[in-house]
């Protein structure tokens, strides 16, 4: 029995790892965009190899700042691959690693790394998205929408649109973050009870005039991120003006939406997209 679930898992991590992409795309696994105290910021990137230059999908895995990597990831990525985007797959530094702000840090860096290589990678500055699930979602939410700032990052930067999927959006009021004993309030680790830089880090308190289309996506089954985390910023976005788009997946639990309504969920991502990038 041993052998047989060494077997399984080792199968799951070389498809992962080595999954085979469509023809025409150029996949480039590990590219470290940053080194800090020996830390190696690591991300894969899936390069459209037309003349074309594509748009730039910037993927942040989720895992409630204290797990998970992107190599699980390429089953959430691969519509858009499949679809005519280049992709970057982002890691970043995880709690245990460095608390709070670091992950957030990690990913503006990798998004600097990858506008400096913009002629090698051949992706389009202008038609860029930031999209995560959970923890990633949060972290693509803060990035994108303090962009136009130097908060986190060295560098002001485009955004063209985001994609949250079922992420925190006001850790104040997710207590999950800031609670005693919560495995995700590690991130915050000590500064939890610093009300100031919660709400520093929390994406409801970088609403502007930015326009930036924001597609949220949510089960209304959710126990671990309530859908009113999503509909809050929603509604502020709402009433800046933002093209703001809402999907709520029906029955849908934490990043948990079976085969049918998964698809379905695909589709909405796409035709946000197509609707909102044609103009850039």
């Amino acid at each position: 029995m041993k052998t047989n679930a060494f077997v399984v898992v080792l199968f799951l991590w070389f498809n992962t790892v080595f999954a085979q992409v469509p023809a025409g795309v150029l996949q480039k696994l590990n590219i470290v965009y940053t080194i800090d105290n020996g830390w190696e910021g690591k991300l894969d990137y899936y390069q459209q190899t037309t003349k074309k230059k594509a748009p730039l999908m910037i993927y942040i895995h989720g895992g409630g700042w204290v797990h998970g990597n992107k190599d699980a990831e390429y089953d959430k990525i691969k519509v858009f691959i499949e679809n005519g985007y280049s992709v970057a797959n982002v890691e970043y530094r995880l709690a245990n690693q460095s608390p709070a702000p670091a992950a957030i840090e990690d990913v503006n860096e990798a998004i600097n790394y990858l506008l400096k290589n913009v002629k090698i990678l051949n992706f389009d500055s202008d038609r860029i998205i930031l999209i995560g699930g959970s923890a990633g979602a949060h972290l693509a939410l803060l990035a994108g929408l303090q962009a136009k700032y130097k908060i986190f990052n060295k560098q002001k930067f485009k955004v063209a649109a985001i994609i949250s999927k079922y992420g925190p959006t006001d850790l104040l009021t997710w207590k999950t973050a800031t609670a005693p004993g919560s495995a995700s309030s590690a991130w915050l680790a000590n500064r939890k009870n610093d009300t100031a830089f919660v709400k520093s880090l929390s994406p409801v308190n970088y609403v502007s005039k930015n326009r930036i289309p924001v597609l949220f996506i949510h089960g209304d089954q959710d126990q671990t991120v309530p859908i009113q985390q999503s509909e809050t910023l929603y509604q502020l976005l709402k009433s800046k003006g933002s093209p703001t788009q809402f999907y709520v997946v029906k029955g849908g639990k934490h990043g948990n939406f079976g085969d049918i309504e998964t698809p379905k969920m695909d589709a909405a991502m796409l035709n946000f997209l197509s609707k909102y990038l044609s103009s850039k």
